[in-house]
């Protein structure tokens, strides 16, 4: 089949993805890279770590690898993002914050606007995006408040790991006790420590991943239903339509409909 790009990016990666796209809800997750997002205004919220933000101007986040996040959307909203994914590696040498950063009352003319809108119109990869990229992190840095780090709680950085192997990983056949044994802990321990710091457990985060992943591919392209399926994850067609439907009321088919 006709694969739809999946944005990925990994430890050590040379590239710098862009992405543009409706604003969705999306569960608590976090990254193994640093993820930069220029949200225009939305009815709803952001929570990095324990700190909630109402989306209600223009804001720009810059999320470090080891924040927890989450975005929490009235469904009536349209607005759209910008979103840059790029690990430390391709800065150069140029330091990152330590934790998170916010800025809001982003305006169209002005430079951190302008900058967002030049990486996202660059395919590819190349010297000048990587300029941009270190102009707009330099700017951030200079003009953004830095969030409060993320307090760890017992076995928080176990929990990291196994949320990073979910979020790049949750196409394939991942699960509580893959996931375990990579960690070298027992499946019981991972359950009992992921529901602690992320507050649901590792099955419904999993699907809950799928799911909203699902919405955005039914949204934004023209793949047929069988082959979301598939992308993120589930086996079994029936599976996936039942889980889809129990988490928006409506079929996979239907929603797609509706939001067109």
């Amino acid at each position: 089949m006709e694969q739809y790009e999946i944005p990925r990016i990994y430890k050590g990666s040379r590239h710098i993805i862009t992405e543009t796209n409706h604003v969705f809800s999306f569960p608590t997750h976090m990254h193994a890279y640093y993820e930069m997002t220029l949200y225009e205004s939305f009815s709803g919220t952001v929570v990095i770590n324990d700190s909630r933000f109402n989306m209600d101007e223009a804001t720009v986040i810059l999320v470090v690898p080891s924040d927890y996040h989450r975005i929490e959307v009235d469904e009536t909203q349209t607005a759209r993002y910008i979103k840059v994914m790029f690990d430390a590696d391709v800065m150069g040498g140029i330091p990152l914050p330590d934790s998170s950063l916010l800025l809001r009352g982003i305006e169209k003319e002005g430079l951190v606007f302008q900058l967002f809108c030049e990486l996202a119109g660059i395919k590819g990869q190349g010297v000048y995006k990587t300029q941009l990229l270190c102009t707009t992190v330099l700017a951030l840095r200079e003009k953004a408040m830095q969030l409060r780090p993320f307090q760890q709680k017992s076995g928080g950085k176990i929990t990291q790991r196994a949320l990073q192997k979910i979020n790049e990983e949750y196409y394939t056949d991942i699960s509580l006790a893959s996931v375990a044994e990579e960690l070298a802990i027992s499946p019981q321990y991972l359950s009992g420590i992921f529901k602690e710091n992320v507050g649901i457990n590792f099955n419904k985060y999993l699907s809950s991943i799928r799911i909203r992943r699902a919405e955005e591919l039914l949204t934004e392209s023209r793949e047929n239903i069988t082959n979301i399926c598939a992308m993120c994850g589930y086996r079994n067609l029936s599976h996936f339509i039942r889980s889809f439907k129990k988490e928006f009321g409506v079929s996979p088919a239907v929603y797609r409909k509706r939001k067109k």
